[in-house]
């Protein structure tokens, strides 16, 4: 009897914990890449939405009422080029497959890059040929950052901002 117990003892339980090692990393490794794509998808589908209620009610749209983080400055970006390649969302948790650099490579990505004491607090990704909006040289703050939204000519679902003067 306690010959098979002892039998039932794998020799080596390196087989054992190895796996379980690896499961753990990798567990770890997507709940933090699903919150973070997750965050960016929804950060974007609220942008985006907050721009058709500002279309549909001929209203400004204030960015500093529709970010919840805190930010001091934002700086806009059209054909936006990113100089290091991000790591990818898996499962389509934000930008669908190779859907982001295809974006990249037409020239359609934009992205309005928030800034909080010197550096980066957070930024939206968005397709500029679905949300056009003029490139500004300033940084703008929380009270200057200010557009006027319109529906793009011959397009329900496609956005212009103007920054107001």
């Amino acid at each position: 009897m306690i010959h098979k117990a002892l039998d039932a003892i794998p020799a080596k339980p390196v087989t054992y914990i190895v796996p379980l090692v690896v499961l753990l990393v990798m567990g770890f490794y997507y709940w933090n890449r699903n919150t973070e794509c997750a965050a960016r998808a929804e950060l974007r589908v609220h942008f985006a939405q907050k721009i058709e209620q500002a279309a549909n009610s001929n209203s400004t749209l204030i960015l500093a009422d529709i970010t919840d983080f805190s930010w001091q400055q934002v700086k806009g970006f059209t054909s936006f080029k990113p100089q290091h390649k991000k790591a990818s969302c898996p499962f389509n948790w934000d930008w669908p497959g190779d859907n982001r650099q295809s974006i990249i490579d037409a020239g359609l990505l934009s992205v309005l890059i928030f800034f909080n004491q010197g550096s980066v607090s957070n930024y939206i990704e968005f397709r500029s040929d679905q949300i056009s909006i003029d490139e500004f040289e300033q940084n703008l703050t929380p009270s200057t950052a200010r557009f006027i939204v319109k529906k793009s000519s011959g397009s329900e679902t496609s956005y212009q901002l103007t920054l107001l003067p």
